[in-house]
């Protein structure tokens, strides 16, 4: 999976395995920027990802409803897992520039991982909802997997 992405940043200090996260576009957004002065104007989109007790974001791409992030943009995630029953906490902002982070939410999800098989890979496509983008759905595609060591133990007799 690490052959897809150029940039991957490790977080976390969980040691008890890793979760592989790729963010790879989303379809549908809502247009949080709309303006009556500036015409032509969309969403700035990036994704926020919470896991335990780390929070990670994408590179912001800009004036796009279907953003793609691309190989050599920040999409890419190594969590480091302390609980296996942790959810996968992901949100779509627009991006607001200024002194405080009062981004727009686009929609967001929350991805049970503690089904995942470790080693293997899996491409999610979540459909990502709020109440202010009903009744239209955005969708977030998402590239996971899970790796847990080998543990091996001995009993002495």
């Amino acid at each position: 999976m690490k052959t897809f992405c150029r940039r991957w940043l490790d977080i976390g200090s969980g040691d008890l395995g890793k979760i592989y996260v790729e963010v790879i576009g989303c379809d549908g957004l809502p247009n949080k920027d709309m303006d009556l002065v500036k015409s032509g104007n969309k969403t700035d989109s990036f994704v926020s990802l919470v896991y335990e007790d780390v929070i990670a974001k994408t590179d912001i791409i800009d004036d796009c409803l279907s953003p793609r992030w691309l190989p050599w943009m920040q999409r890419a995630f190594i969590f480091r897992m302390m609980h296996t029953s942790s959810n996968l906490h992901i949100a779509v902002f627009d991006f607001d520039p200024g002194f405080a982070d009062d981004h727009d939410i686009c929609g967001k999800i929350s991805i049970d991982l503690a089904n995942l098989v470790s080693g293997t890979e899996y491409l999610l496509v979540s459909t990502a909802w709020t109440a202010w983008t009903y009744p239209n759905f955005a969708e977030l595609f998402l590239r996971a997997r899970s790796h847990f060591p080998v543990v091996s133990v001995k009993i002495a007799i």
